[in-house]
């Protein structure tokens, strides 16, 4: 079941230091209570088009997406906030 975009709170890009061998890259999606609603890594089939859905919310920051794209390190970047 998907969760409606209601419920939606946040969206964060958690990186690590495992690449490039494992997933150094992941999207997390945080539920209104303040819980991890889904995941899942970079490179996931289907990112694409989920990146385009993400682009069209109010205030995506588009620059905090470019920094955790080219981070190497273990970070947290929040890419949107209701």
């Amino acid at each position: 079941m998907v969760a409606p975009r209601e419920n939606l709170a946040a969206i964060v890009i958690e990186t690590n230091d495992s690449g490039p061998w494992g997933a150094d890259l992941w999207w997390l999606f945080y539920g209104v209570d303040g819980q991890l609603i889904c995941g899942f890594p970079g490179g996931a089939t289907g990112e694409e088009s989920v990146l385009h859905e993400l682009q069209s919310l109010p205030g995506f920051d588009n620059v905090e997406m470019t920094k955790a794209m080219g981070c190497t390190s273990n970070a947290t970047f929040i890419v949107w906030r209701r």
